[in-house]
């Protein structure tokens, strides 16, 4: 199991204007380098990156955090460099239920309700997703 309480807290500390500033830099930057990028932006919390046809990251709309695939970690991440305050999470499945996080140290940034205690990059993207 994998505590992301404190990725969580870490990203939701970062003192920038994400959401409506540097998160369209970081999407257009992967586009241009090559990703394939599904966001809806106006319903959706959480944009989905893909290489050819394969879920590779999911990169939250709210704060500056990505989970990414390990397969294609380092390749991201170096992508990414001149964006280090971005929290990265590295899993092996985006469905593995290996995730958990101590509600209480999360709730005032996470609404947290409706999600298990061990949980996948999926079951959050899921419980989030909807603005």
């Amino acid at each position: 199991m994998k505590d992301i309480t404190k990725y969580i807290r870490e990203s939701a500390s970062q003192s920038i204007i994400w959401s409506f500033g540097v998160l369209f830099d970081v999407i257009e930057h992967m586009r241009i380098i090559g990703y394939d990028i599904s966001f809806w932006e106006e319903e959706e919390n959480w944009v989905v990156l893909y290489r050819e046809n394969e879920i590779v990251a999911y990169l939250w709309r709210k704060y500056p955090l990505i989970f990414i695939n390990y397969r294609y970690s380092i390749v991201i991440q170096e992508a990414l460099r001149e964006y280090n305050f971005i929290t990265i999470i590295e899993v092996d499945d985006f469905t593995d239920k290996n995730l958990k996080m101590d509600y209480d140290g999360v709730k005032e940034v996470l609404d947290y309700r409706s999600i298990s205690d061990f949980f996948s990059v999926e079951d959050l993207w899921f419980h989030t997703n909807i603005q």
